[in-house]
């Protein structure tokens, strides 16, 4: 089709024929690849999501770890055990939020 003219096309049913026929598959694949730009940015809005996910949890089960042993520390000492069952406990909430944080799966919705 490259080498035919407009010349060449008017009135000519068979040129026309195909030159509709290509019209037809670009369009096809114009669709097809609107599609899959589409699904591929889902698929990057996920892993960014997932990304933030993981490092905010990772902060706090870096805090959770200093919560927990601070408190160990308190409560072996020879002070109250008070503020050391209150670091422990502080410890243990942040753990378990930093763990729901880095399993929930890609259904949580922000």
């Amino acid at each position: 089709m490259a080498g035919l003219t407009v010349d060449d096309v008017i009135g000519n049913k068979q040129a026309v024929t195909m030159l509709m026929h290509y019209h037809a598959q670009f369009e096809d694949e114009n669709v097809a690849l609107r599609n899959d730009l589409n699904t591929l940015k889902v698929y990057v809005e996920q892993y960014e999501k997932k990304r933030n996910d993981a490092m905010i949890s990772g902060g706090l089960q870096f805090l959770a770890t200093l919560f927990i042993g601070f408190g160990i520390n308190i409560l072996t000492g020879d002070g109250k055990p008070a503020p050391g069952w209150l670091l422990m406990v502080a410890g243990v909430l942040t753990q378990i939020f930093g763990l729901y944080l880095a399993l929930r799966g890609p259904e949580a919705k922000r």
